[in-house]
C-alpha cells in the first residue's frame, strides 16, 4: 500500500505542478498580447508571433490543467437531478459518470497517442508566421491531458465507490 501511496502522491504533485505552469503560461499569454495591443497603437509595430503562439499555448492550458480542475472538483455540474437523490444514491451516480468520463477519457488518449505518434512518423509540420512546427509535440499535450484527466476520473470513481459504503452522517448519529 505504501507504494501506491507514493504513486498517488506523485501523481498529484505532477498533476498541480502542470495547474502551476498553466497558470503561468496564461500569464505570459495576457501580457504578451497585451504587449501586442499596446505596441500596435503606440508605435504602430507589431510582434509577429504573439498570435501564432498564444494560439499553441492556450492548447497547452486547455488540455494540462482539465485534470487538476476535476481534481478540485471546480469544474461546472449539472446537479438538478442529483440534489434530488439520496446520498447513496449520489456516489452511485458520481460513480457512475466518473467511470464513463475516465474510460471515454482513456480512450481518447489511446486515440490522441496513436494520432502522435503517426505524426512523428511521417513527420507531420505546419507553418506559422516565424517557423514551420512538428504538430506532435502539439498533440502529445491533448494525449497526456486526457490521460491525465482519466486517471482522475477513475480516482474520483473509487472515491465515490468507498464513501458509498460509508453511512451517511445522520444515520450513523444513532
Amino acid at each position: 500500500m505504501k507504494a501506491i501511496s507514493k504513486i498517488d502522491a506523485a501523481f498529484n504533485k505532477t498533476v498541480d505542478y502542470l495547474a502551476y505552469t498553466t497558470g503561468a503560461v496564461l500569464i505570459f499569454i495576457m501580457l504578451s498580447i497585451s504587449t501586442e495591443v499596446i505596441g500596435r497603437k503606440l508605435w504602430g509595430t507589431s510582434i509577429v508571433w504573439t498570435l501564432e503562439v498564444s494560439e499553441h499555448a492556450i492548447l497547452f492550458v486547455t488540455f494540462l490543467s482539465a485534470a487538476w480542475v476535476l481534481k478540485k472538483n471546480a469544474h461546472v455540474r449539472v446537479d438538478v437531478v442529483l440534489v434530488h437523490l439520496g446520498i447513496r444514491n449520489q456516489h452511485l451516480l458520481n460513480m457512475a459518470t466518473s467511470i464513463i468520463g475516465g474510460l471515454l477519457c482513456l480512450a481518447m488518449a489511446y486515440w490522441a497517442g496513436a494520432k502522435t505518434w503517426d505524426q512523428i512518423e511521417r513527420n507531420v509540420r505546419f507553418l506559422d508566421a516565424i517557423v514551420i512546427w512538428p504538430i506532435a509535440p502539439f498533440s502529445a499535450f491533448i494525449c497526456i491531458g486526457y490521460l491525465l484527466l482519466g486517471i482522475v476520473f477513475l480516482k474520483r470513481a473509487y472515491s465515490h465507490l468507498k464513501s458509498q459504503d460509508e453511512p451517511p452522517e445522520d444515520e450513523g448519529a444513532a
